[in-house]
């Protein structure tokens, strides 16, 4: 895909697939293919990534290149070796004090760094935080401009929204079970 050459699929969501590739260096990258984006759709897409790039990229990837002209629109990123948090959690163990400790800490620290660029992510799950050698990584921001008048909608448990994803994600390590996925909550 335009100079990068593609190792294998590493995932897929909303807006595409995510392979693993090479630049012309050898560099290893995460190369996110935006097959449902359309003609319409690549100035929103613009959007995301400069606000993508305001992000501090010791908490989440950083955007290496983007093509958004071409057939298919692509983002290169920096590659984060290791897994997300739900494969770590349903494959694992759960999470010791400290652990857990260490990770609910990196992802506020990334959240806090994600609202100082004014981005807001609405897709914080265990899906979107890839465990890197050097700690958490929030990805896939979802994201809109962060709005000076924004509400914070109360959730069912009394947290705020805002608060309710960091929460989970604890909850998750935690437990190694997912607080939500099947719509009960754990027991």
């Amino acid at each position: 895909m335009g100079a990068y050459y593609l190792d294998g699929r590493l995932g897929a969501g909303g807006q595409g697939v995510v392979y693993e590739g090479y630049d012309s260096e050898g560099r290893r990258v995460a190369v996110k293919a935006l097959h449902k984006a359309g003609f319409g759709d690549r100035d929103m897409l613009r959007k995301e990534i400069r606000a993508w790039r305001r992000v501090a990229p010791f908490c989440t990837t950083k955007v290496l290149h983007d093509d958004l002209d071409g057939p298919v629109p692509f983002i290169v990123s920096e590659f984060v070796a290791g897994p997300d948090l739900r494969h770590a959690v349903d494959g694992g163990a759960p999470y010791g004090p400290e652990e857990l400790r260490r990770l609910a800490i990196g992802v506020a620290t990334a959240l806090v760094a994600i609202h100082r660029a004014g981005v807001v992510h609405r897709d914080l799950k265990p899906e979107n935080i890839l465990l890197g050698s050097d700690g958490p990584r929030v990805i896939d921001f979802g994201n809109c401009p962060h709005r000076r008048r924004h509400r914070h909608r109360r959730h069912p448990h009394g947290n705020s929204a805002i608060h309710a994803a960091p929460s989970a994600t604890a909850a998750n390590a935690a437990t190694a079970r997912s607080t939500c996925g099947d719509g009960e909550p754990p027991s």
